[in-house]
């Protein structure tokens, strides 16, 4: 049986991705495969050394290189995603939750915080928004929307897996049922919000691996989501009711603009912690 440094495992995921990843993104990776194959996190690269792995963990190491090597995200070949201290289920089927979308969901929660408000997530993925609210606001009656079935069946698997009492459904917001009757105290979106033309612009990883449905817009109309999930809280929310919204940074002033013509009161745009404008709150008031 011939076993393997774990310091010179690294030395060849160095050699064969590192010119595609700065030098903390690939340690971060790398712990990350290494606590799925051991069971341990290594901490730094000093943790490695006297480590050593049998050739069938090797050879599990160098599948993972192996579809590193084609783009595909960490996350994808670990089917998990660490989200506000949770961690998710995830596959193509659903984007990878992102730190900003966190952001989103601190606000909610710091702004209702010990409150019963009835919370609706619109396009929900993996459940990561819905489920996490109902995490850390047990009291909150939580429910969410997604068009695709692969995505439910997976926000389905998160809520079950972490005991969350949501409920989801399948709705096509841009064709929702105009009989709907419930009203909810909070509406919260991370709708599509990335223009077709900036596809040229992104990496491989986001283009080749996660769903279309959940990250692009045509280019013409690019505040589709955000207006008819904006006409559809002005009839589904309750009097008073918080719309969120998580934005393309370059879209954040239009989406605003958009919710104080539809008649939204107290619209506050809030900057991600890369001081970039990507979320917008907005009040609905009867009269």
């Amino acid at each position: 049986m011939i076993n393997y440094s774990l310091i010179e495992v690294f030395g060849v995921w160095q050699n064969n991705i590192g010119q595609w990843y700065d030098e903390r993104e690939l340690w971060n990776v790398f712990a990350l495969i290494v606590e799925k194959v051991t069971g341990e996190y290594p901490r730094s690269e000093s943790d490695l050394k006297g480590r050593e792995v049998e050739e069938f963990a090797n050879k599990t190491f160098n599948e993972y290189l192996f579809r590193l090597k084609q783009f595909e995200p960490v996350q994808y070949i670990l089917e998990e995603a660490h989200f506000y201290g949770y961690d998710f289920f995830v596959n193509k089927d659903v984007l990878i939750p992102r730190p900003e979308t966190e952001e989103l969901v601190h606000w909610v929660l710091s702004d209702y915080k010990g409150q019963e408000a009835s919370v609706l997530d619109i396009g929900t993925g993996s459940g990561c928004i819905p489920i996490t609210i109902k995490k850390e606001a047990p009291q909150m009656k939580v429910s969410a929307y997604d068009v695709s079935v692969p995505a439910l069946n997976v926000a389905m698997q998160n809520a079950k897996d972490l005991d969350a009492a949501v409920s989801f459904s399948k709705v096509d917001i841009l064709s929702i049922d105009r009989d709907l009757k419930e009203r909810w105290g909070v509406v919260v979106s991370n709708p599509p919000y990335i223009l077709e033309k900036e596809m040229k612009e992104m990496r491989e990883n986001v283009i080749d691996f996660e769903p279309h449905l959940a990250l692009f817009v045509e280019n013409d109309d690019p505040l589709i989501f955000y207006r008819h999930i904006a006409r559809f809280s002005k009839v589904h929310l309750n009097d008073g009711g918080a719309l969120y919204f998580e934005c393309n940074t370059y879209n954040a002033t239009e989406v605003a603009q958009m919710l104080d013509k539809e008649g939204f009161r107290s619209v506050e745009m809030r900057k991600d912690m890369q001081g970039k404008d990507r979320m917008v709150k907005a009040i609905w008031y009867f009269h």
